[in-house]
């Protein structure tokens, strides 16, 4: 009986082969949709700056200092605002405050009077797997304020 398969032993092979195919079919989707979020799941930060006032040498964005409520002398430079979308709403929190205060530094404001913090910014991303399209609520964080430059 060499060289022959018993006809129960070639459908086991059959069967193997046919759950490897189909394996192999899963991992490529599971490949592609990685590569879709990777390429598309990156974080997020646009931002946008208006000029009203006078502008100043532009400073680091680590002397931007963040105000809930007015100080007592202080000039404003402009109006700010950034988006930020990152992996949880912390971190889009986290990098639209960054992106504010670099746009706030560009124009050598030190401090910036927060009007919007943390309002969800509208926005979702997709995916297929397995025939299915899967929709995923974005997690990005507005912020905006007035651009200020705080007399010392």
């Amino acid at each position: 009986m060499k060289g022959r398969s018993t006809p129960a032993f070639s459908q086991v092979a059959k069967e193997r082969r046919s759950g490897q195919m189909a394996s192999d079919r899963e991992m490529k989707r599971l490949s592609l949709l990685v590569c879709i979020l990777a390429i598309g799941g990156c974080a997020y930060v646009d931002g946008s700056t208006l000029v009203t006032g006078i502008t100043r040498t532009a400073l680091d964005p680590t002397e931007v200092k963040l105000y809930l409520d007015a100080p007592t002398d202080y000039e404003i430079v402009g109006v700010v605002s950034a988006t930020g979308d990152g992996w949880t709403e912390q971190e889009s929190q986290d990098l639209a405050i960054e992106e504010l205060k670099k746009r706030a530094a560009n124009v050598g404001a030190n401090g910036i009077l927060l009007t919007i913090t943390g309002e969800q910014a509208p926005g979702v991303a997709g995916a297929i797997s397995q025939g299915h399209f899967s929709v995923i609520p974005s997690k990005a964080k507005k912020v905006s304020g007035k651009a200020i430059h705080v007399k010392q």
